[in-house]
């Protein structure tokens, strides 16, 4: 296994190392007074047996019996429970004599071997393996289309952004998110859905680990581990000398918020149980005396085991029958690293139909994916590890490979002989304790549910696995990960916030998420500000990245929620700025993209805002008509006129090419030969700005306003060859560009655009459209291109009417659905979708 450790090493610490530098411990285990090398090739304790008696016997009654038969064999009564005796001899004692021996004794339930179970084999990383802790992956919604943010499918979120976002909780601005130093270090945390419930305070259960003990004094568990006991050296101090347990009570409890590490997915605690050697192996009596004393703590409903063997024993059952179906809790057991179907007890007790949903099987994540192209590793979040079992015999999928965990706190243990703190481990081991701590939470949640019942929210929580392509094997078809989001009835949501001026990230805007009228969350938009290394020629300087995006976490599922953008010097209000009418749908455990905003900074003017409701990446052309003839406020004004993409007047307006009547401050050309925005302003000026002492609640020229969105390349004559001319401001109905000599097929040269516009898809889809004012939205609708349409190319609009009478009062504004008017369509390639009026 390719182990890595965080380092911190105290002179104090050096010098304790130095003294004992000469010492390694060995890579096997020595059995207990019997003088015998453990390996994972050793099936059970050489020398020892187990037997089990009826209920109805005294201890001393099992003790006498037990003894009487072990004496002929030289063994003798080593350890005595409630109703198992554990003997033992020299490691050449004949075990199997002595088991059947024992059989034949009256009030002798069973007897056998006592069996070892180790930790799971640890899992290799390959060389050259990388995994980017810098960013985060999640799941991108179907509606979600915006390829710089995309990676492999999946969004790809900078850690640096989630650690600068913002929130206001209790009055006051918060982070998001914990504080803790390498919290989106553990992949398996934000994958489990912790993230979306980081914030939610709900109690959890207690977890009891079986394992090698915890490091109860480590400064990200302190506080959150509970001493329980130590089978192995028979007392009451559980500390980890091997490394495994801590990593395991860490994935579950570490502290959340302390600045320190990492945080844990349960926000309850941990009981340390120690069955298991500094060397990592244990044997079935002190496992079972440690799920039996597990199960009889009141403060534990749930138990992890990450451990096991490819052996039955009936010692192991019988506890975790007491656990479960006695004393109602919940088992969750590492499914094993062997890359078999083959039994891993006690793992596999979740194929019993007596043990269904109250034993789970728990498989592993995180398959190291080799890219050619680049010639390294990256680890595949949601296939199968190559080293987890599996089979239909597993319950549930959890992430296992590479975790980031706590570490036994500068002191030495098994697995590294040094101060490391925190470090990786792969395995199914690190898969279980993301299972047993969201188990854990549901039960807090839910404190009167069953165990079967706890447990079968946890099999069916999380995304279904996928098995094709070899992902998965088939016989994992229907089984699901983990998602302790949706077993607490929590989804998050997140959205863009823009300057529709400039198009940069509206810094500072702040996003509200009501459910009717109950404010449910917020996010700001919040740069990432970081100072200069140490070692920088100027280390006082701060630098300060911008982004657009802010997430909205630990939100009740269920009902339809409404965005709110609000910006000082932007809007006069929270407004309704998103795409799609601001409408969102909260599922469990999934993010809900909100959209994005586009906002203008606030003026006296009609601010024309359109943008792609799914956010899409392609060209968008924002256009003015002014149909009505003459002009009733500037009678030189030809009509109709249009004002165009980038400001373009076409010569049409008030002698400026420019556009003095609009502004396109974020469209622009890109790759030097076309406009490529997906989201244009248009700014309509006001009256008193042409100096005229009219009514400033009205646009400059009285009468009726067409904007719409078309395709650039499709509707003007950009290439200047005479084909498809009249598909612009001068558009007749009667044009046929077929009938036209510079059109194909009269002219091959001739196109209605640019030659490469050809060759760029033009998307059908709903748009945005908003009218500003004063920083309060007037007026907004969508608009759906196709459904009237004749073809797959369209054209779209909206009407501003306003009246020409100096005594207008304050406009009013409503919405008119239609689809194509007599009136209308003489101005238009296709018809037009929807109207806005202002007027009195």
């Amino acid at each position: 296994m390719k182990n890595k450790n965080i380092f911190h090493l105290p002179l104090s610490f050096l010098i304790i190392a130095a003294l004992l530098s000469f010492y390694q411990p060995p890579a096997t285990g020595k059995a207990q007074d019997i003088g015998v090398q453990i390996t994972r090739d050793t099936p059970y304790m050489p020398g020892e047996v187990v037997v089990s008696f009826y209920d109805g016997s005294t201890s001393e009654m099992r003790a006498t019996i037990a003894d009487q038969a072990a004496k002929s064999f030289g063994a003798q009564v080593a350890r005595v429970n409630e109703r198992q005796v554990l003997l033992r001899g020299d490691a050449q004692m004949n075990v199997e004599a002595l088991i059947k021996e024992l059989q034949q004794q009256p009030g002798v339930q069973f007897a056998e071997p006592n069996y070892i179970y180790w930790i799971p084999e640890p899992a290799p990383t390959p060389e050259g393996a990388h995994r980017d802790k810098n960013i985060v992956y999640r799941k991108a919604p179907e509606n979600f289309n915006k390829a710089e943010w995309l990676e492999r499918g999946k969004l790809a979120v900078p850690v640096e952004l989630l650690q600068s976002m913002r929130t206001k909780r209790n009055g006051k601005i918060q982070a998001v998110y914990p504080n803790d130093d390498y919290l989106w270090s553990n992949w398996g945390w934000s994958f489990v859905g912790a993230d979306i419930v980081s914030s939610n305070s709900t109690s959890s259960a207690g977890v009891c680990v079986i394992d090698t003990g915890v490091d109860y004094l480590h400064k990200d568990l302190y506080g959150k581990i509970i001493n329980g006991y130590d089978f192995v050296n028979d007392d009451t101090n559980p500390m980890d000398d091997h490394g495994h347990g801590t990593h395991v009570a860490g994935v579950i409890a570490a502290i959340k918020g302390n600045s320190e590490g990492i945080a844990g997915v349960s926000t309850g605690k941990v009981v340390a149980v120690k069955a298991l050697t500094a060397q990592g192996w244990g044997t079935s009596f002190d496992i079972a005396s440690a799920i039996n004393y597990c199960a009889n703590r009141s403060d534990v409903k749930v138990i992890n085991m990450s451990l096991g063997s490819p052996y039955y024993s009936n010692l192991i059952e019988s506890a975790v029958n007491y656990a479960v179906n006695t004393r109602l809790k919940l088992l969750v057991a590492a499914a094993g690293n062997s890359n078999s179907s083959s039994p891993h007890y006690p793992a596999y007790f979740a194929a019993y139909a007596q043990y269904a949903n109250k034993v789970l099987a728990v498989a592993a994540s995180g398959y190291w994916e080799y890219d050619p192209d680049y010639d390294y590793y990256y680890l595949n979040e949601d296939c199968r590890a190559d080293y987890s079992n599996y089979g239909a015999w597993v319950s549930v999928a959890a992430p296992g490979t590479d975790i980031f965990s706590t570490l036994p706190w500068d002191k030495p243990f098994y697995m590294s002989w040094g101060p490391t703190r925190y470090g990786e481990l792969s395995g199914t081991s690190m898969a279980a304790p993301f299972v047993a701590a969201s188990a854990a939470r549901r039960w807090g949640y839910k404190p009167l549910d069953s165990n079967a019942a706890i447990g079968a929210a946890v099999v069916e929580s999380g995304d279904t696995l996928y098995t094709g392509g070899g992902c998965w094997p088939s016989s994992m078809a229907g089984k699901n990960f983990v998602n302790v989001a949706v077993l607490l009835d929590r989804g998050g949501a997140y959205a863009y916030a823009y300057d529709a001026s400039n198009g940069n990230p509206l810094n500072g805007a702040t996003v509200y998420l009501y459910r009717g009228s109950t404010l449910l969350g917020s996010g700001t938009i919040t740069p990432y500000t970081y100072k200069a290394s140490p070692t920088s020629t100027d280390p006082n300087r701060i630098y300060t990245y911008f982004y657009s995006w802010t997430d909205l976490i630990n939100l009740p599922v269920g009902g339809w929620y409404l965005p709110k953008l609000y910006k000082s010097g932007y809007t006069a209000s929270q407004q309704l700025a998103f795409q799609d009418w601001g409408s969102a749908w909260i599922s469990g455990g999934d993010w809900t993209y909100l959209g994005e905003a586009y906002v203008p900074p606030r003026s006296s003017n009609f601010d024309v805002v359109l943008d792609w409701e799914d956010c899409w990446e392609y060209d968008f052309d924002v256009n003015v008509w002014l149909p009505n003839t003459p002009n009733p406020l500037d009678p030189g004004q030809p009509a109709p006129f249009i004002v165009g993409p980038e400001g373009d007047a076409f010569g049409y307006l008030e002698g400026d090419p420019a556009g003095a009547m609009v502004a396109f401050p974020y469209a622009r050309y890109r790759y030097g030969f076309f406009d490529w925005p997906s989201m244009e302003n248009l700014v309509i000026k006001k009256r008193y700005a042409h100096g005229i002492p009219a009514n400033s609640y009205l646009p400059y020229y009285a009468g009726e306003y067409a904007v719409f969105v078309t395709d650039y390349g499709q509707t003007i004559d950009h290439d200047y060859d005479g084909c498809g001319d009249n598909y612009g401001w001068g558009y007749d109905p009667s044009y046929n560009p077929a009938a036209d000599p510079d059109c194909p097929p009269n002219d091959p040269s001739g196109t209605l655009g640019w030659s490469l516009l050809r060759y760029v898809p033009w998307y059908d889809g709903p748009v945005s459209v908003f009218i500003w004012k004063d920083g309060v939205i007037k007026a907004r609708t969508s608009l759906y291109g196709g459904e009237c349409a004749a073809t797959a190319h369209w054209w779209d609009a909206m009407r501003i009417y306003s009246t020409a009478s100096s005594t207008a009062t304050s406009p009013t504004y409503g919405y008119t659905g239609w689809c194509g008017s007599a009136d209308i369509v003489s101005y238009s390639a296709e018809p037009f979708r929807g109207r806005f009026e202002i007027g009195r």
